[in-house]
């Protein structure tokens, strides 16, 4: 797992790097062994509360993910996600205002 410089993770947020195999059906799950990919959070990340990301996922330098998302493919840089699973709700840019400033 790789955590970029700056990026906030939330309460209860689970990083799922590895997962059982099933593909065999002449073979108990059990018994399958384990899938593994390793995640990524590029730099400056927000992870909300909740969420969950599978294995193999990168998720982009300014990304945001919301509460209680389950994150299995890719986000793109400076995207806002959501859901079950996490799909785009918006991104960064359109958010940006001309002359706000940080509280």
């Amino acid at each position: 797992m790789t955590i970029g410089d700056s990026c906030m993770i939330a309460d209860r947020v689970s990083f799922r790097t590895a997962d059982h195999a099933f593909s065999d059906l002449n073979v108990p799950m059990l018994l399958q062994g384990e899938m593994r990919a390793p995640i990524t959070l590029q730099e400056d990340v927000w992870i909300g509360a909740n969420v969950t990301v599978l294995r193999g996922v990168t998720i982009g330098k300014g990304a945001i993910v919301g509460a209680n998302a389950v994150v299995n493919r890719d986000v793109e840089e400076y995207r806002i996600v959501g859901g079950v699973p996490a799909r785009e709700i918006g991104n960064r840019h359109s958010k940006i205002r001309e002359g706000t400033e940080p509280a």
